[in-house]
């Protein structure tokens, strides 16, 4: 199971400004907290895709507060056993958002979920998709047990997906088979504070070095100008977590397929417009 840590230097590398400063939140603002009360359905139907729009009806859903499942113990809802997906609903009112650029979710699930901020994917983890959408019986590539139950696993995305006013967090959560021993589901919303303190930058540069010795095409390795790069070295978690907040698309090419595999160990999965990103287990912690 890939865990995501929010850390200095991916928020360093999402907020970095012009002059080449960012800077660490100070406070955040809880949204949705743990253990909060959510409609639901566990009835086992197919809800398709317009139960993720903050304009549908889910008047006719039962409600209850957190943690939802069965199986697990010191559950706050238990739902019904059996159905392959359970699908969850909140609505939420925001009063300001600011010059706060970020969001952070704690995601607790077994086995697998999907999670949309006002109908928008922002994160679709251990669910293996049969097509272009998620479907109501599509099962998780493998079963989340002990410990990994009780994690929240953070999403960081951009706070442009939520407006000022009332909005909808909507959950899918998916079992590896029908029947499962136990289910569970729960939720935290954070909107990150603002920046308030600076990461030390390094100039480097040679202004008119040589191209690469081993390069014959003569267009790598020269460089005609000074930049600059943080101090910090970036890992793939936290380079992950960047990508997920800001390259759903990715016009500017922030992630390559050397990324994955025996080069990397970040994956991309989905289409332009919906991208999501996970790291390989095992190597959260190397340098991107």
């Amino acid at each position: 199971m890939t865990r995501l840590t929010r850390t200095l230097p991916i928020i360093a590398l999402v907020l970095a400004t012009a002059l080449g400063v960012c800077q660490l939140p100070a406070q955040d603002i809880t949204l949705i907290q743990r253990g909060s009360s959510w409609s639901y359905l566990d009835d086992g139907s197919d809800q398709g895709t317009a139960w993720r729009e903050p304009g549908f009806d889910d008047s006719t859903w039962r409600s209850g507060g957190g943690p939802l499942g069965y199986g697990e113990p010191e559950l706050g809802t238990t739902l019904a056993r059996g159905p392959i997906t359970h699908y969850f609903r909140k609505r939420l009112t925001v009063g300001e958002i600011g010059n706060r650029p970020l969001a952070v979710i704690g995601l607790r699930r077994d086995d697998g979920a999907a999670v949309y901020v006002n109908g928008k994917r922002v994160a679709v983890f251990n669910i293996i998709e049969s097509g272009g959408e998620i479907e109501f019986d599509d099962r998780t590539w493998f079963r989340v047990s002990g410990s990994d139950e009780r994690v929240y696993q953070e999403i960081v995305f951009s706070s442009a997906d939520l407006v000022v006013g009332e909005n909808v967090i909507a959950v899918e959560v998916h079992q590896v088979a029908a029947n499962d021993s136990d289910m569970v589901f729960d939720l935290d919303l954070k909107l990150l504070a603002p920046p308030s303190s600076a990461i030390e930058w390094i100039p480097v540069g040679n202004p008119g070095n040589p191209t690469d010795l081993w390069n014959t095409s003569g267009i790598y390795g020269s460089v005609n100008y000074e930049y600059e790069i943080a101090r910090t070295e970036i890992t793939n978690a936290q380079y992950t977590e960047f990508l997920n907040a800001v390259a759903s698309s990715d016009p500017h090419g922030l992630w390559d397929s050397m990324m994955s595999g025996s080069f990397g160990g970040i994956t991309r999965s989905g289409a332009a417009g919906s991208y999501t990103y996970a790291t390989e287990l095992g190597r959260e912690s190397k340098p991107v």
